[in-house]
Formats: C-alpha cells, structure tokens, sequence
C-alpha cells in the first residue's frame, strides 16, 4: 500500500475497521491473518465493539505480529454492567482506566493511535488533552486525536492540542466535512481518517433506505447517479476512490465481517483521481451540518 507520510505518524491509505468482526474467534482471527495476507497494515478498534472482546480477539490474532500493524483504538464510551448500553464518560480518570484495559486486552504496550470516541464542547478537553499528551510522553501511545462530525469541537482540539489525525464520516452520500472540517484540518496539517465511505453499504448493494435526512427515494436517486456518473466502476471501489479523494484524506477504514470485504480492499488502487472524479463531485448534490457548525 501506498503511504503518506505526516508529523510523526505515517498513515496508509486503506485500514480495516472491526465494528462487524463479531464475537467468532475463529472466524475473526481468520480474517485477520488474511488483512495481513493482504498487505494491510493498519487495524481499528475501540473498546466499544462488542463490550472489550473485539479488543481481545484482536490481541491474540497479534501475538507475534503487533509489529507488522499500526493498531488504533478509542475510548470514551462507558459500558454498563449489563453489556448491552453504554452512556459517555469523558472524565480523565475513567478514559485513563480505559486506555490500560484497552492495552491489556490487545495485549500490546503500546497504540500507535488514541482517539476520543466521540466528545463535545461541555467535556473537560483541556484535561483529556493533558492526559493523552502525558500518555504520549509516556510511550504508552504514539499520538491521539478524535473521532467526531462535530467541527466545532473539532476545531476546539485542533487549536488546543498536537493531534495527530481525526476520524470522520465521509461519503458520496455524506459530504458535510467538505465544507468545514476539510478546509480546517487542511490548515493545520492534520490527516483525516475517514469511516463510513460505502455508507453503510448503500453505495454498494444494500437496497436504498432513508439516510441522513435524505428519504429512499432521494437516496436511491443519488445512488443511481452515483454510479452512472463513475463510469461503470464497481461501486463499491468508485465509492473508496471518491472517499480517498481529498487532499486531507490520509486513510479510509473499512469495515470488514467477510473475506468478500479483504478482497475489495485487495483490488483496490489508490492513486491519482480518476477521470469521472470531477463530474461526480460537481453533479452529486452536497449536504452540510445543522448543528455544532463553527
């Protein structure tokens, strides 16, 4: 895979994220060994997913192997005791316990990525910051940031602290980071790794649904000209390519639960736009944020 190279972090251009792994072991670790069959070389979780096992399985799916992949989890989202709901926690001292479980879990000493799992403007940033830059310091991750959509706390991170990238939904369905976080991470230096690229399968073969605000209706009309003006290309890799587009755009995560999913990942090349890019951006209606705007 191709790498862009930024301060202190390097980030390829694909990761796999494991939201839909599942809590097969067997299978899980499969999958894996085949992500690094396939080159791909970094992995995203968060102690979210599944209540800590995916954490786990990925862990031992790593022993031997932590060094051939950069390894991303999150945090910030308190399970309950029963498992199944969870409600945020953004104080220092739980995301502190958070972190060392994560670690402990994936079996690892260190994350080359933290993220905040979320956040807002009413959370004690300026305290979180502190915590993860002394955990930086520490070795204990390589650098950190925050997964949002929310530009104005976005930005409150990106002007108060050294983070190292940001994870954000983007898609030809979802073009709200157009407007103001690109433009702002993109002063600052700052990558964005994108999730949500096919749209929860939408931009691939799943059937069209309300999406964003957007009825059926609407989307299926979207995803119709989506496809008719990519030329043909498989959806699905027209979709990473619009997605992977932007300047700023360092890293799209997709999800995987199926080897059909590793094998997209396998066939697709990142590069230059593709000619079809252009016409799709400029016919493809954009969407914008209503609220937490900057």
């Amino acid at each position: 895979m191709n790498t862009t190279h930024f301060p202190s972090l390097p980030f390829p251009a694909c990761a796999v994220g494991t939201m839909s792994l599942g809590p097969d072991e067997a299978k899980a670790t499969f999958l894996l060994d085949k992500v690094l069959d396939a080159g791909i070389r970094m992995i995203d979780v968060a102690d979210l997913y599944d209540g800590g096992r995916t954490e786990e399985i990925v862990g031992k799916a790593l022993i031997g192997k932590r060094h051939k992949v950069q390894l991303i989890s999150k945090g910030g989202n308190q399970m309950h005791a029963n498992q199944r709901t969870w409600s945020w926690n953004p104080d220092p001292v739980y995301l502190e316990q958070a972190l060392e479980a994560s670690l402990r879990r994936l079996q690892t000493d260190y994350l080359d990525l933290y993220l905040l799992h979320g956040g807002t403007l009413q959370d004690p940033i300026d305290d979180i910051i502190e915590l993860f830059e002394r955990k930086k310091e520490a070795g204990l991750i390589r650098g950190f940031g925050i997964s949002s959509i929310r530009p104005q706390v976005i930005k409150y991170w990106v002007e108060h602290s050294s983070v190292s990238a940001v994870m954000c939904q983007y898609s030809v369905l979802d073009r709200r980071p157009e407007e103001q976080i690109f433009p702002l991470l993109e002063r600052h230096g700052i990558p964005v790794l994108v999730r949500g690229a096919l749209a929860k399968g939408l931009l691939c073969a799943k059937p069209a649904t309300a999406y964003l605000g957007r009825s059926a209706q609407e989307t299926n009309q979207i995803v119709s000209s989506f496809r008719q003006l990519s030329c043909n290309t498989g959806s699905d890799h027209a979709a990473m390519s619009f997605a992977h587009s932007p300047e700023v755009v360092s890293t799209i995560v997709v999800g995987i639960s199926a080897m059909e999913q590793i094998e997209r990942l396998m066939n697709w090349q990142p590069g230059q736009d593709p000619p079809w890019l252009k016409s799709l951006k400029k016919e493809i209606p954009v969407n914008t944020y209503h609220q937490h705007r900057v």
